[in-house]
Order: structure tokens, then sequence, then C-alpha cells
């Protein structure tokens, strides 16, 4: 297993200096946000000096790009936001593949219009599965050429809102490029944490051979993010169910600041075993 964290955390647009920072305060890689080149999180336009100067900063600092962001709300209500945020997608994961990143992560959308990871009442209707299973279908068939994995993470206000959800929408889909990203602090209950290990465990169990990326951030009581350890998250669990199916892949943290990713890298590096 190797430690990552996200680009985002740092400050600037120069990808050099930023992937220095992850190396300097630990990390082996970053999930990465052309946010990071200046040009947004979800681009209009990536030119060939932006992939150019990703694929250099790779090969200046020896840390792995692990992962690309390209999350936009696959189910908004209004289409042509959908169709924008879909557009950039795209050219995300064709980035990719021309860089040679293996995965890029998507967010499964809801029906609220303020924030893409925001709870709906509707997000756990049928419409709302139908309707995220046409739009992923729609980014498959416009990437069909392309070997990057597509990574879907359960989250309580998304679609996608539990392991048992992510598994039917992997069995329906019936694509292999479709991968799992599992956070922890996005499917447990603060106030009921008595079922969290339960809720861990399953959703290893149910998803464990589509994982493809761990993220480690924490939850406090309150429900707020926070910096691994500081929270509720029993990363124990998570280490555990994680090495019993073999999971190598990256460990990525996010939701917390510059000032906190030497201790969270210590912290993670700990309890994970990651040398």
């Amino acid at each position: 297993m190797k430690l990552g964290i996200f680009a985002k955390t740092f400050s600037g647009s120069d990808p050099v200096e930023i992937l220095k920072k992850a190396s300097s305060y630990g990390y082996d890689g970053v999930q990465y946000n052309f946010h990071c080149s200046g040009i947004g999180s979800l681009p209009s336009y990536i030119s060939k000096k932006v992939l150019e100067e990703v694929r250099s900063a790779e090969f200046a600092t020896k840390v792995e790009v692990f992962a690309i962001s390209a999350t936009y709300n696959m189910i908004h209500p209004k289409q042509e936001t959908r169709e924008e945020g879909k557009a950039s997608a795209i050219r995300i994961i064709n980035a990719a593949k021309e860089l040679g990143i293996k995965t890029v992560t998507l967010c499964t959308g809801t029906y609220s219009v303020d924030d893409m990871w925001c709870y709906h009442p509707m997000n756990r209707s049928d419409e709302a599965f139908k309707e995220l299973c046409a739009e992923a279908g729609s980014v498959l068939d416009a990437t069909g050429g392309s070997t990057v994995q597509l990574g879907i993470e359960p989250e309580h206000g998304n679609v996608i809102y539990s392991a048992k959800r992510a598994r039917e929408f992997l069995d329906l889909m019936s694509d292999e490029r479709l991968k799992i990203v599992i956070d922890p602090a996005n499917i447990i209950d603060p106030e009921d944490l008595e079922s969290s290990e339960a809720i861990i465990c399953e959703a290893v169990e149910l998803l464990g051979e589509r994982i493809v990326i761990a993220h480690a951030k924490d939850r406090a009581v309150d429900d707020h993010i926070v910096a691994p350890g500081q929270g509720v998250v029993d990363f124990g669990v998570l280490h555990q169910e994680l090495k019993r199916i073999g999971f190598d892949g990256p460990m990525i943290t996010h939701g917390l600041d510059e000032v906190s990713a030497g201790p969270t890298a210590q912290f993670l590096k700990s309890k994970f075993e990651i040398p």
C-alpha cells in the first residue's frame, strides 16, 4: 500500500511545487485535480502544455499521480449543467489516458442544486438511480476506447448512498471499468457508532474486488469532517478488512489542511503499516 493526499490540500498552480510539498510531508503520491494547474477542477480545455507539466512534475519529484478528480453532479436537475460537467469529465478521462494515470474519480450526484455532495430526499428514489445509470452509461460509451478506471464512492448524500446500492449499480452496469473508492467516513453514522464496524466490514465484503482506492478522512461526532485520527472512524477495522482482501491500492487522505498533512501521514503510516 502507498500513501497519497489530495493535491488540492496545497495552494498554488505549479504541479512541481505541489508534488514537492506532498513528498516533503511523507506522501508517495497524490490524487490530482486540474485546479492545481490553474485551469479549474472541470476545465473546458486541457492543453498539451498542461499535460506535459503534470507529466514533468511526476518525473521531477518521483511523486505518483494515483488518480485525477473529475467529480461533477451526474444527476444535476439542470440538463445544461449536467452536460457541461460530463464534457469536462470526458476531457479529464482522455487526459488521464494520455498521462498513463489509471483512475479518474466521479461523483454519483444529487438532486440538490447547491452542492454535489448534499443530500436530497429524492436521491434514493428509483428515478434517481435510473438517471445515474443512464449518465454513467453515457460517460462509458463516450470513453469506450479507454482503459482508464472510473472510481465511484458510496456517500450518504449521493445516489450511491451505501455499499449495497453500489453493488446493485455495479451489477446492473456490468462494466469492469467501474471501480470503487471506499471512504468509511462517508458511510458510517456518527450517531450510531456501534454499527460502524459492521458497516465497514459489509462494504469491503460486498465491494472488495472492485476497490481500487481507499480514502482516509475522519468524521467528528457532530458530523464535521476532521483529519484522520481526530474523529470517530475506526481505521483499525478498515486496515483489518483491506488487509484481509489483499488490497494493494493507494490510501489517499483528504479533508484536512496543510498544517495537518505531516501528522496525518505519520498516523496513517503507523495505522496501515505503510513504510
